[in-house]
Parts: C-alpha cells; sequence; structure tokens
C-alpha cells in the first residue's frame, strides 16, 4: 500500500512540474502578448519566474465572492512592469 502512494505522490510531482513548464512564461512574451492573454481567456495562469506562478483574471467574476481584486505587474521583454490585470487575494479583514 505504502509504494502505491509514492508511486502515486510521484506522478502528480512529475504532473504539476510538467503543467507548470508549460505555462505562458511571461519575461519571453511582450506586454501587449500578456494582457490578451489575460484579457481573452478571463482568468489565467502565467509563469513569472523559476518556480514562480500565479492566477490573474480580468475582473473580479474569476474570483471567489470572499476574495478581493489586487492590481498585477508582470515583467516582459518589453516591460519590466506590464499591467495584466488583477490577481485574487482572501480578504484578511
Amino acid at each position: 500500500m505504502m509504494k502505491c502512494v509514492l508511486f502515486l505522490s510521484s506522478l502528480l510531482t512529475i504532473s504539476t512540474i510538467a503543467t507548470a513548464a508549460e505555462l505562458p512564461y511571461t519575461p519571453k512574451l511582450t506586454c501587449g502578448a500578456v494582457t490578451n492573454l489575460v484579457r481573452t481567456k478571463g482568468a489565467t495562469l502565467l509563469r513569472t519566474g523559476w518556480k514562480k506562478y500565479d492566477r490573474y483574471v480580468t475582473d473580479a467574476a474569476y474570483c471567489q465572492p470572499s476574495a478581493r481584486l489586487l492590481p498585477a505587474v508582470v515583467t516582459t521583454t518589453d516591460n519590466p512592469a506590464c499591467p495584466v490585470g488583477y490577481r485574487c487575494r482572501e480578504r484578511t479583514d
């Protein structure tokens, strides 16, 4: 049973790493391409650095009702502070 759990855990880790590697990598894209990607999908995951990624949205409709919107910027090839939309964050107040 323990071998099965370890095997499944390994598969999950490998699939997570593979998925993260397939995310759009903002430092290699233009600001226009990244903002267009977020705008057309409404919500998407973007990789912004080595093992660093987050979910970016166009508006509150893509967040949980208890979340708030925070303006988000990412680094792109042509803009070190490209405004791509928002990130959803749980309220702490």
